[in-house]
């Protein structure tokens, strides 16, 4: 029946509500930053790990490199007298196209512009900045160079060292897909 029963609505401040929604908010918020500074700090380490797993390899190659250049020099000499024995020889342009073969087989540019990678990642990696795409790059430019000394080396050391070089960049790379 109408008029029984009455009902009111009592004005309430949003405030009140505002106060405790805020409070709520600003702790949410504080947990995610320092969460998400923890990761970040868990990922810079797990990734400088790495990057010392990558200059340990690339040490390596420096070492190995000049052995194994020379090797395939002297191979490429031993297959050029085994094949020419009884034909005249010009040993000045055999000696030239030795020396641009021997340039182009060199992996020493490579192995210079992974040691600056590597540091400029180091640089990088510590700046108070978003830095994902910088360090997606410089991966990038790694990988490229990791690339270029497998497909010029036949070298088992070397390759070797090229396929833990890709598996450690590739570790990065998934790992800098987590970065800002």
């Amino acid at each position: 029946m109408q008029g029984v029963i009455t009902t009111t609505v009592e004005e309430e401040s949003i405030d009140e509500y505002w106060i405790v929604l805020n409070e709520a908010l600003n702790i949410a918020l504080g947990n995610f930053l320092e969460m998400r500074n923890t990761e970040g700090e868990n990922l810079k380490l797990d990734i400088k790990e790495k990057l010392k797993n990558i200059l340990e390899s690339a040490e390596n190659l420096k070492r190995i490199a000049p052995i194994s250049l020379k090797e395939n020099i002297n191979k490429l000499q031993e297959n050029i007298k085994n094949n020419l024995k009884d034909e005249n020889l010009d040993i000045q342009r055999l000696t030239t196209e030795v020396a641009i073969m021997s340039d182009k087989l060199s992996i020493d540019e490579e192995i210079t512009r992974i040691f600056l990678h590597i540091s400029q990642f180091n640089d990088i990696i510590n700046f108070n900045e978003p830095v994902g795409r910088k360090l997606d790059f410089l991966i990038q430019e790694l990988n490229r160079e990791v690339n270029t000394v497998g497909s010029k080396s036949t070298n088992i050391e070397i390759l070797n060292n090229v396929v833990n070089l890709k598996s450690e960049i590739e570790k990065i790379r998934e790992q800098i897909q987590n970065i800002e």
